[in-house]
């Protein structure tokens, strides 16, 4: 397979006001959730927009202002989403968007004003979140909502941002644009703490010369120079209240280091998960607040004497179902770590015997009682041999 090089770049949105989008996510829901999304819903949430004072002049925004906002934080975050499975496509609030406005309706009902220039001047806007900052925790890149412009990456952006802060004590403007948005993995990231070692030990002549080079490329005008993606960067960082941005440097604050090194400590252990174009998988995990982990494979092995009938449910929806012939096997990703333990259930099937992986919601199904099954673990992968001969293992306990 071969990538396009400038893909192989962090997307970052255009469009940073953490206040106008917890208000547009309470227009979604209040309004439009489930509701077809087209150039009227578009409309009217722009009307919607102004009369909660969540636009720069109180008056409407076009739809193409929505759509831009739409892409932005509330759907880039896991707030709201389009379903594009539905005909026509509709617009629908996530579990996450739920929680960010039940976070914040209280302040914004109790500080009104007429347009966001007054809202900011009376500081009265909602500049930070906890629910976002877990949403930011939980953001994977690439994921199939951002794909068109990014691939070929696996990182957890907030992960490779504070790791390198804590390894060097800040980033430059240049130092993200240049190194940390190129990071394509975690095991690049020593790498990358050691180039930017170097960059900062060029003459001066030398380090302005190599940005003035950059600036001339498409990604480093995309990032330094027009509508600068740096910009839009550290306005999210800011909204997780970890980071400060002074003379051009990104830190972290002193008050927050110990909430930094445990969130480092917690997704170190995690390993991003290839989603390709399975929208329905990518808002089941991020836009779950239930759901820290990202999915694993989970893999089926029939060693059974006949076939076996499976079926794997994810919010009560039979997501994979099908047999499985002897000595074959099949693979489909689940989300959690379950804990693997076989016990007999009530299957959908009266006449077979089930087995069920209790928290995964697999089903197993067999025509007589399996005593013995294998559970094996890697970083990756789940897997189960269903079942074991008896004399792999012994006597049952």
């Amino acid at each position: 397979m071969t990538y396009d090089k400038d893909k192989e770049y962090w997307h970052i949105p255009k469009r940073t006001d953490l206040h106008q989008s917890i208000i547009f996510t309470m227009g979604v829901a209040e309004k439009y959730h489930k509701k077809t999304w087209n150039a009227s819903a578009q409309d009217r949430l722009g009307s919607y927009l102004a009369k909660k004072g969540a636009t720069n002049n109180g008056r409407n925004i076009t739809p193409q202002s929505i759509r831009t906002l739409l892409a932005a934080i509330p759907q880039y975050f896991g707030f709201v989403y389009i379903n594009s499975s539905t005909t026509p496509n509709t617009i629908e609030i996530t579990e996450a968007g739920k929680k960010l406005i039940e976070e914040n309706k209280d302040f914004i009902n109790k500080n009104r004003f007429s347009n966001l220039i007054i809202g900011k001047q009376k500081k009265l806007t909602i500049n930070i979140s906890n629910t976002f900052l877990n949403q930011f925790k939980k953001l994977q890149i690439t994921n199939p909502f951002v794909k068109q412009f990014c691939d070929n990456i696996y990182i957890f952006p907030l992960y490779c941002s504070l790791y390198l802060i804590k390894k060097l004590g800040h980033l430059t403007n240049e130092e993200i644009a240049i190194y940390l948005f190129r990071t394509k993995s975690n095991d690049e990231l020593d790498f990358k703490k050691k180039e930017i070692e170097i960059f900062r030990n060029l003459e001066i002549g030398q380090k302005n010369n190599l940005v003035k080079e950059f600036k001339k490329t498409d990604i480093g005008n995309k990032s330094l120079v027009q509508a600068p993606l740096v910009g839009y960067f550290l306005s999210i960082c800011k909204m997780t209240n970890l980071f400060k941005v002074d003379d051009n440097k990104l830190s972290l604050k002193k008050e927050m280091l110990e909430t930094a090194n445990n969130i480092i400590s917690e997704l170190k252990n995690y390993s991003c998960f290839d989603f390709k174009d399975n929208k329905k998988l990518w808002v089941d995990y991020f836009g779950n607040v239930n759901i820290h982990n990202p999915p694993k494979l989970f893999e089926l092995v029939n060693s059974y004497k006949s076939e076996v009938y499976f079926e794997y449910l994810r919010n009560d929806v039979v997501e994979e179902c099908g047999t499985i012939d002897l000595n074959s096997s099949i693979k489909f990703p689940i989300l959690e770590n379950p804990v693997c333990l076989l016990t007999p259930g009530e299957g959908s099937i009266p006449w077979l015997v089930s087995w069920v992986l209790v928290k995964a919601n697999i089903f197993l199904y067999c025509p007589s009682p399996v005593l013995y099954f294998e559970v094996l673990f890697s970083d990756d992968l789940i897997k189960v041999v269903f079942p074991i001969p008896p004399t792999e293992l012994g006597p049952p306990a």
